[in-house]
């Protein structure tokens, strides 16, 4: 989701899922605008519903501040034998959460996005607010390790959030490599054999749909033969239940990624 701020700049928002938990991120200030449990009523954490209201009333809610969060007195401070003077928005007098445009004021670059994390990031120029240096900050958000600070048990946390987190790819994995291995052809003649028969045995030697279609093509044979018309069957058998399998792996991998949109 995104919004427009009075300013013009855009606002984006990342939905993060996992272990009972839904975060929601938006990249102004890194901000935290919304919190839940499943099994709870509300929110647990305070939030803005228009991240406009981030910038008034709701300054520093759920965001990450800084430079230096709290206040420097007078404004200034004495690093290495220079004085440094700080933008002083707080009774203008002091520095507050790093001036008028801290790191809370900032948007910020979702440079990576999963469903149950995210990492931002943040760069402020030498000089910004009246602070000396270069400073590149990274933040990495992760519901994993938000379980385990509501009490969730490791093992709770690798069956509620790990698992479901992986489950997408691990099924989407096992199903296309059983699509690429019913595919397969001479590794099957070497490994088991060419004999018309099968068997739940894997040791035992059995026919494959490709092999069977490799013996009904060996040699020149008319098109409209027995046996060009049984490969051609086959090869459309095979294709069909390749076909299957690819669709059942999409919708699995669809059905548990919308847990996390």
């Amino acid at each position: 989701m995104t919004w427009t701020l009075p300013d013009g700049r855009r606002v984006d928002r990342l939905t993060l899922r996992g272990g009972g938990l839904v975060a929601q991120i938006l990249t102004l200030g890194a901000t935290v605008q919304d919190l839940r449990m499943e099994g709870v009523d509300h929110p647990l954490v305070l939030g803005c519903p228009d991240p406009a209201d981030y910038l008034g009333g709701g300054l520093y809610m759920g965001a990450i501040v800084g430079r230096f969060a709290n206040r420097i007195g007078g404004a200034r401070f004495t690093l290495d034998g220079q004085e440094h003077r700080t933008d002083p928005n707080f009774k203008n007098r002091h520095t507050l959460h790093g001036g008028t445009r801290g790191t809370f004021w900032h948007l910020w670059t979702v440079e990576e996005a999963r469903d149950d994390s995210a990492t931002l990031s943040l760069t402020l120029p030498d000089g910004d607010m009246g602070f000396p240096g270069t400073m590149t900050i990274r933040a990495d958000i992760a519901l994993r390790d938000g379980a385990l600070g509501l009490g969730s048990t490791p093992s709770e946390t690798v069956r509620q959030v790990v698992l479901p987190a992986a489950l997408p790819g691990i099924v989407g994995a096992v199903l296309l490599a059983a699509s690429r291995a019913i595919g397969e052809t001479m590794i099957v003649v070497l490994g088991a054999g060419a004999a018309a028969q099968m068997s739940l045995n894997p040791l035992e030697a059995m026919t494959t749909i490709t092999v069977k279609i490799v013996s009904q093509l060996t040699g020149d044979s008319d098109f409209n033969s027995p046996e060009t018309l049984v490969a051609f069957a086959l090869g459309l058998t095979l294709f069909v239940i390749t076909l299957a399998l690819n669709v059942v792996a999409l919708y699995i991998v669809r059905k548990y990624r919308e847990q996390y949109e």
